[in-house]
C-alpha cells in the first residue's frame, strides 16, 4: 500500500493539466497584425499544438511543463476558434476576434463605470449596436510577486454587459471602432484610491534600492504641488 501511494504522488507531480491564463478565453481579442503569442502549461516535455485562422504550430513544454508559441501577424477578422492540444487534451476558445487591444489603467477616474456615467440609461441601450467591443475587467488582487495569471473574463458589448464597463474605456474603444472599423478589446486593471505609497512597498520587499529612491522622488514631488 505504502508503495502503491508513494508511485502515485510521484506520476501526480511529473503529470499537469493542459492550461492558460485567464485572459486567453471565449469571446477574447487578439492582436492584429502581430506575432501572436500564446503560452501555458502542460507536463513536462509534453508536446502542444496550436491552431487558429488556418494557421497551425507545434512546441513542446520545457522540463518545468512551460510552454510557449507563436503564430504569424494575422488582418483583423473573426469569429474564429482557438483550438490547443497536447497529448491527452484539448482546449477550445470561441468567438475569437482579431483586432485591436488596448490596457486601461489607472485609478477611480478609469475604475468608473458606465452605468454611472451621464446618460448611462441611453449609452447602455445603445451598446448593443457594438458586440465588436469585448472588455476584460481584472479582479484586483494584492500580490508582492509578480503573478503568472490573474482572474477575469471577456465580456462581449451588449445592453446586458456594457454598464460593468469602464466608462471611460468604453467610449475610447466605440470611437477606435467608428474610426477603425474593427474589433476592439479593452482590458481594465485600473483601481481606485491607489498611490505611490503601493509602488513603495512592493519596491523594498523586492530590495531595489533605485526604484524605491525613484518613488520617493514621486512621492516628494506630488506633496510639494
Amino acid at each position: 500500500m505504502v508503495l502503491v501511494f508513494l508511485s502515485g504522488t510521484f506520476s501526480a507531480r511529473l503529470s499537469a493539466e493542459l492550461s492558460m491564463p485567464h485572459i486567453f478565453a471565449d469571446h477574447m481579442v487578439l492582436q492584429r497584425n502581430e506575432a501572436v503569442n500564446l503560452w501555458g502549461s502542460a507536463s513536462p516535455k509534453e508536446k502542444v499544438t496550436v491552431e487558429l485562422n488556418g494557421q497551425k504550430t507545434s512546441v513542446r513544454a520545457d522540463a518545468s511543463g512551460k510552454w510557449n508559441a507563436t503564430l504569424r501577424p494575422m488582418e483583423a477578422g473573426g469569429p474564429y476558434t482557438l483550438i490547443v492540444k497536447g497529448k491527452k487534451e484539448r482546449l477550445a476558445f470561441d468567438d475569437v476576434l482579431l483586432g485591436e487591444v488596448w490596457i486601461c489603467s489607472g485609478q477611480s477616474n478609469m475604475e468608473f463605470r458606465l452605468h454611472a456615467a451621464m446618460n448611462a440609461e441611453k449609452e447602455i441601450a445603445d451598446a448593443e449596436n457594438y458586440s465588436f467591443l469585448r472588455s476584460f475587467n481584472v479582479k484586483q488582487e494584492m500580490s508582492h510577486r509578480p503573478l503568472s495569471d490573474l482572474q477575469g473574463e471577456w465580456r462581449v458589448c451588449d445592453s446586458g454587459s456594457a454598464g460593468d464597463f469602464s466608462a471611460v474605456g468604453y467610449f475610447f474603444a466605440r470611437e477606435l471602432y467608428r474610426k477603425l472599423g474593427v474589433p476592439i478589446g479593452f482590458i481594465n486593471t485600473s483601481w481606485g484610491g491607489t498611490d505611490t505609497n503601493d509602488c513603495k512597498i512592493v519596491c523594498v520587499l523586492l530590495n531595489s534600492r533605485n526604484t524605491f529612491a525613484v518613488a520617493m522622488r514621486i512621492e516628494l514631488n506630488l506633496s510639494n504641488r
